[in-house]
């Protein structure tokens, strides 16, 4: 897993995908500049830990042809769930393939 942080966000990226941690136009209302930068640090370190942990992993869903449909991150624990989603949406030909730190574990 790499990180990249930039003054107003920071992304974690690996091999499959990545994910952009910034503040939202909602909290930005309420949230000092400060408090903006620590919750920032603070949701992308809980991501991070979450997918060190298998609790998070990182998706590739397939077309009916085998063509990557797309690229994402699940809970480990919706990934059942997240398949039947897409096949209902995009065909029962859907497939996907899940990682976490360890390994592929569909």
């Amino acid at each position: 897993m790499c990180v990249f942080i930039t003054p107003k966000e920071i992304t974690l990226s690996c091999k499959i995908a990545h994910i952009h941690f910034a503040s939202s136009k909602h909290s930005e209302e309420n949230l000092t500049n400060l408090k903006k930068k620590h919750q920032i640090v603070d949701n992308s370190i809980q991501f991070a830990y979450q997918f060190l942990q298998g609790e998070i992993a990182a998706v590739i869903s397939y077309d009916e042809n085998e063509k990557k449909h797309s690229y994402g991150f699940c809970k480990t624990n919706e990934l059942s769930s997240s398949l039947k989603y897409y096949q209902q949406v995009f065909g029962s030909g859907m497939t996907q393939r899940a990682w976490i730190w360890t390994g592929e574990i569909i």
